[in-house]
């Protein structure tokens, strides 16, 4: 363990863990309500603590096949029973292929009850089999309700000899079959996984994991908690009867020793990202997309050529609500934009301005869609400029940070606390910035606000050892008093590594993980650090490259979460942790908080709950058949401007003109008809120059601009009521009354709706009607414009889901979605009102229906299935 040095600064408030943003702050419960809240938290964190971690894995017959393993309890005799016994334990499993027995349960007289899981012959109906010396099926459980994989689950199986009944408990459901008369048996062993009995191996086992099996019988108790670490012992806390593991691999070891994954070969620097949404790895270069699955272990490589420079050095940015990455090329000067699903990044931005920063703080604000950073390293000086991303101009602009002072730096860690809030900790620079005056390794911690433009510095202390540094982004714990990060150590060819716990109070330094022994040149090495929100697992992207060769090896190392310390994993594998006497108090405790705390919110929502009639009013209200109704359109058959469904300009004739209007003259148009709706003024005569033509000289730029907006003022002459004018240093258009135009009366609804908190019927429906008519103008590869068009249909689809949400009127939900998909056919959310809106109606097969159309979908645009199942969308 490391230890903190006794020299710091003043420490400052952590008042940003009890933000507004807390959501246990927006429910604003009664004191005795929060009191209940934060004890139900409290109880959940203590049982979490003890029985979240350890269990044991058997890997796939298909991924083992030579050392399978195997579980046997306890591993001589049997267990003493009588004519009713329990036996349960939690698990986990992936639905594999391949038919595999997880349990067998042998009696003294060697008749077997055996638990088999059944992959189906069109893989799709997966269950479980409950089989009675190996021949009678007493059960089926289906597993159709689960996803590819089933997490941590409680499964609990109860044998009544008097009655000869089976009983199986599987997540809450019961179900039960008689089997045929057996001798009564008075003893019985369990195995797991691989078996060898009586010379018959068995060795097909699918993929799971188990742990706490607990065997319980009229007049005893047999409990292994399998919280070993190492060894081929399972100890029984009760009564000695350990178990035997052969080739074991203990979970437990796993939130402490760091497990290679996987390997793989990529260009010299890439850009290394963590996409969330589909829990995958990211690596992009100058040519191609690898995709790591981080659970099933499948890498998808994509062609998807960047253009950027030989041996481009890559930094990433993953932006899940656009569906897009942004790539920066620090060698080339470039920043190029890549939907998912693109097979080539065409929004390529060249600017000779951008200067060469390395390892970045780069924030993102999802709402504002703006990103800005700090820091870097580049051209032998460390870096301390605070900037913007224009995305529209495609540059870095300067901004002013106020606060603190922190020194120059590169490599610090950062965690986003909220949309503008975010901690920074370490990084490698010196006061002065230039390397050429030493390195500097920085133990401190920071707080920036990207929206004020301040920084504050919460605590700075001298690293605990000589040369340590941090690397990769930081993490914090469930409760936030602490955060994770990665630790090397810095000036050594083969350098060490361990993930370190941090105390986000006084900088304390605490070690979790074992040690990495890796090597690390700083110009030619990379290291990331991003955490599975799904499974609390930490992933380590350690890459190596050779400039020469262009070439890089990237190595993923995974440790499951919560990661646990040497000291911790060894007093969490004693047996006294685990035995009912230290936690029944806490048993007790946390009945009767249950208890009351139910009584409180019944009596706090007693008489609030609906009458029968309201009940049965609301019920007819959500099935009534009316549509979203139709409207008269106020567009007339002349002088309007179109860009819903297609693009068009009609004339005071009422004849269509738009095949007069040019690209070059279309861009034009656009960006005076959008500047005012993304920057709330107009565009001035040198922005619409830079946009337009941005490498042009300035005499050829400034006749070119002369003759484009003249062509366009003769095209629009042939309308009434609408004119290209110059006026407060900015471009716009003029409208006449009579003049209809689309895009107008398109925001000021969407104005309205938002104004109203989306409670006026009749705005919506006529935005609706506007909008129902799809297809909101083509990609012009023109960064600006397929930004702001982009930008538009996620503003059109949030306005329509925010509507469907609030007004829950079941029929018009399903002309919404039709509506949403138009835009984006993998639109998840719309994907979700929609098939329960179908159930609610009754119709249940256009409900699976639409969810085969959308995994159609998801599966042509990304090349592989949709993650979750149809139960699981259904709330």
């Amino acid at each position: 363990m490391f230890k903190k040095s006794q020299v710091s600064t003043t420490s400052k408030s952590y008042h940003y863990f009890n933000s507004p943003t807390d959501p246990l702050h927006q429910l604003e419960p009664t004191n005795m309500n929060r009191l209940f809240i934060y004890f139900i938290l409290i109880q959940s964190f203590i049982f979490n603590k003890a029985y979240a971690q350890g269990g044991l894995l058997f890997k796939g017959s298909s991924i083992e096949k030579e050392r399978p393993t195997s579980l046997k309890l306890p591993k001589e005799n049997g267990i003493n029973t009588d004519s009713y016994f329990e036996l349960s334990f939690d698990f986990s499993l992936e639905k594999g292929n391949e038919i595999g027995r997880i349990l067998r349960v042998i009696t003294e007289q060697e008749h077997t009850i055996d638990v088999i899981y059944n992959p189906s012959i069109n893989g799709i109906n997966q269950s479980l089999l409950i089989v009675l010396d190996k021949k009678n099926h007493i059960l089926s459980i289906p597993l159709k309700k689960y996803s590819k994989y089933i997490d941590w689950t409680f499964f609990k199986f109860i044998v009544d000899q008097n009655s000869q009944q089976f009983t199986v408990v599987l997540d809450g459901n019961e179900f039960k079959a008689e089997y045929p008369p057996l001798p009564t048996f008075k003893s019985l062993q369990l195995e797991f996984g691989a078996s060898n009995q009586q010379g018959f191996e068995i060795t097909d086992i699918p993929s799971f994991t188990i742990q706490s099996v607990k065997f319980s019988s009229l007049s005893d108790v047999y409990e292994w908690p399998l919280n070993e670490y190492q060894g081929n012992i399972a100890r029984e806390i009760h009564h000695g009867l350990d178990g035997k593991v052969s080739y074991p691999h203990w979970i437990l070891k796993d939130h402490h020793h760091w497990r290679k994954i996987t390997e793989l070969e990529c260009g010299f620097h890439p850009a290394i990202m963590f996409d969330s949404l589909k829990q995958e790895i990211v690596t992009a270069d100058q040519k191609f997309l690898h995709r790591y699955d981080v659970r099933s272990g499948n890498i998808t490589t994509t062609h998807v050529p960047l253009r950027a420079v030989d041996n481009g050095i890559f930094e990433g940015l993953h932006l899940p609500n656009e569906k897009r990455f942004l790539l920066f090329d620090i060698r080339g000067n470039t920043v190029s934009s890549l939907a998912h699903g693109d097979t080539l990044a065409t929004r390529k931005i060249y600017n000779n301005k951008v200067i060469n920063y390395w390892y970045p703080n780069i924030f993102y604000n999802e709402h504002s869609r703006q990103f800005k950073e700090i820091n870097g390293y580049g051209r032998f000086k460390y870096k301390t400029d605070y900037r913007k991303y224009n995305r529209y101009w495609a540059r870095w602009e300067a901004c002013e940070l106020k606060g603190d002072s922190i020194a120059p730096r590169y490599r610090m860690g950062q965690y986003k606390l909220n949309s503008k809030e975010y901690l920074l900790y370490g990084g490698v620079g010196n006061e002065n910035g230039y390397q050429v005056l030493g390195t500097q390794f920085f133990h401190d911690l920071y707080k920036i606000d990207t929206k004020t433009d301040s920084i504050h510095k919460l605590w700075s202390f001298d690293p605990p050892i000589k040369n340590m540094s941090n690397a990769g982004n930081i993490y914090l714990d469930k409760q936030g008093e602490n955060f994770y990060s990665i630790l090397l150590l810095n000036r050594q060819y083969n350098t060490t590594i361990q993930l370190a716990k941090i105390n986000i109070k006084d900088g304390n330094v605490e070690t979790v993980s074992d040690t990495l022994v890796v090597k690390y040149r700083d110009t030619e090495s990379q290291i990331k650090l991003f955490k599975n929100s799904k499974n609390n697992s930490f992933y380590l992207c350690h890459l190596n490259g050779n400039y020469d060769q262009n070439k890089s090896k990237l190595t993923i190392y995974e440790l499951k979460g919560p990661p646990i310390s040497a000291s911790e994993m060894v007093e969490l594998s004693k047996n006294k942790k685990y035995t009912p006497s230290n936690f029944q108090y806490s048993y007790i405790i946390l009945i009767v908080g249950l208890v009351i705390f139910f009584f409180v919110i019944s009596h706090n929502f007693k008489g609030s709950s609906p009458s029968k009639k309201e009940k049965v009013e609301e019920k007819v209200s959500r099935h009534h058949t009316e549509e979203i109704p139709n409207i008269s359109t106020p567009v007339q058959g002349k002088n309007a401007f179109l860009i819903f469904g297609k693009l068009e300009l009609i004339d005071r004739d009422g004849n269509k003109i738009t095949d007069q209007i040019t690209e070059k003259l279309r861009q034009l148009f656009l960006i005076v008809l959008f500047y005012p709706y993304t920057h709330k003024r107009p565009v001035s005569t040198s922005e619409l120059t830079q946009l337009l033509w941005p490498n042009a000289p300035k005499p050829k730029s400034k006749n070119n601009r002369s003759v484009t907006v003249r062509r366009l003022r003769i095209i629009l002459e042939q309308c009434d009521g609408i004119q290209l004018v110059y006026n407060n240093k900015g471009w716009s258009f003029e409208y006449a009354p009579d003049f209809y135009n689309e895009f107008e009366v398109f925001t000021q609804l969407k104005t309205q709706l938002e104004s109203d908190n989306f409670e006026s019927s009749d705005c919506f429906i006529a935005f609706f009607h506007i909008v129902a008519k799809g297809n909101l103008l083509r990609p012009m590869a023109f960064e600006y414009l397929d930004d702001t068009i982009s930008n538009l249909k996620t503003d059109l689809i949030n306005t329509l889901l925010k509507f469907a949400k609030t007004k829950k009127h079941i029929p018009w939900i399903e002309q919404i979605t039709d509506c949403i998909f138009q835009y984006d056919k993998l639109d998840e959310d719309a994907l979700i009102l929609k098939i329960n809106t179908l159930l609610l109606m009754d119709k249940k097969i256009q409900a699976h229906q639409e969810y085969s159309k959308f995994t159609k979908n998801h599966l042509s645009f990304f090349g592989e299935a949709y993650h979750k199942s149809f139960e699981e969308l259904i709330k």
